[in-house]
């Protein structure tokens, strides 16, 4: 398959559903040769056709193949590289007061403290009403965008994507289910028999690479410290910040 047949950008009209064309397989193959080379494409990706639909179950068999390409051929700095780029992006209009912030104080425990404060007063926006130990949870343990900041290191954790389900279930699996965003990880999790690489995480950690990049204007490292794919109730990520701030 061509390169301009495998990453051809899907119609707008196309809804997600049990089976939808999987934008995720194009947007992973573009980033994988903005940073290895169009060269690597055939060997690193599994084929497949971007106007095709795929079930769920096919998903999950393309990502954990190509997860496995991945970490049997590239270094483990290009793995992250790649993966972090296919991350969920918020626009940039929901960063301008964190801009402003930082431009205003160039302080990043500035930044940070008014970061943790836009957060959990917007957290009831994103989740809905939740019940005050919830929340205190949350705080105490510093989980979501801001992070816990230990010197020039971040220490980000996702908030659960299902906070009903992962609070109130006693099962380790349920929790691991209902904590985790994404539904190719959610199945796995289900299964005995389904296997992703925990280098797919990378994707989620992106999320808080981007937004630290594009607000102090500086490359950022991240690190995956946690992951429910590997067995663990929260995906956890450290944020390396330039020494120099």
């Amino acid at each position: 398959m061509t390169l301009e047949k495998k990453l051809r950008v899907p119609s707008d009209n196309v809804e997600w559903g049990d089976k939808a064309e999987d934008h995720w397989r194009i947007l992973f193959s573009e980033n994988l040769c903005t940073v290895m080379g169009e060269e690597v494409l055939n060997d690193l990706v599994p084929d497949f056709d971007p106007d095709e639909e795929y079930t769920e179950e096919e998903n999950i068999e393309w990502t954990a193949e190509t997860m496995e390409r991945l970490d049997e051929c590239l270094e483990e700095a290009d793995r992250i590289e790649i993966l972090t780029r296919c991350s969920h992006q918020i626009p940039d209009e929901f960063l301008d007061d964190l801009r402003r912030v930082w431009k205003e104080t160039e302080s990043v425990d500035e930044l940070h403290r008014y970061w943790q404060r836009r957060f959990l007063h917007n957290l009831e926006k994103w989740a809905g009403a939740i019940p005050k130990e919830w929340k205190e949870i949350i705080a105490e343990n510093c989980w979501g965008e801001a992070g816990r900041k230990e010197g020039n290191v971040v220490i980000a954790t996702k908030i659960p994507s299902n906070m009903k389900g992962y609070f109130e279930s006693a099962d380790p699996r349920e929790k691991r289910y209902h904590y985790c965003h994404c539904p190719r990880i959610r199945s796995v999790i289900l299964s005995d028999e389904k296997k992703i690489s925990s280098t797919y995480c990378y994707c989620g950690g992106g999320f808080y690479k981007s937004n630290w990049e594009r607000v102090i204007g500086r490359p950022v490292r991240v690190e995956l410290i946690e992951s429910v794919l590997k067995g663990n109730e929260v995906c956890r990520f450290r944020i390396i910040l330039p020494e120099d701030l």
